[in-house]
This record gives C-alpha cells, structure tokens and sequence, in this order.
C-alpha cells in the first residue's frame, strides 16, 4: 500500500513539474515572437495553473 501511494505522489509531482515546463514553453515563446511580458500577465497565469493544480496538491498533503 505504501509503495502505491508513493508512486502515486511521484506521478503527481511528475504532472506538476510538466505542468511548469508547459508554462515555461508557453513564456518563450511568447518571447521569442516579439511579445513583451508584463508581470500581471505572468502572474495570472501562473494563479491559474496553480488554481488548476490544487486539487492534486491537496491530495499530496492529505497523503502524507
């Protein structure tokens, strides 16, 4: 059961970390095509993938 939950966890912060790079992706380019960036842009989207994400970072908390 422990080694399930824990491959559980790896899978969820595995879906966070490509999550982040898919944002990171997303910046560049932006960037790359000439666009500029402001910080409220940034911000509101970082607040939404992260609104989007809670529920697995709830769940991660609740595991342990």
């Amino acid at each position: 059961m422990l080694l399930t939950q824990e491959e559980v966890l790896d899978a969820k912060m595995e879906l966070v970390e490509i999550n982040l790079q898919q944002l990171q992706a997303k910046v560049d380019i932006y960037r790359s095509l000439g666009g500029g960036w402001r910080q409220s842009k940034v911000m509101l989207l970082v607040g939404r993938t992260f609104r989007n994400m809670k529920p697995y970072l709830n769940e991660i908390d609740k595991s342990y």
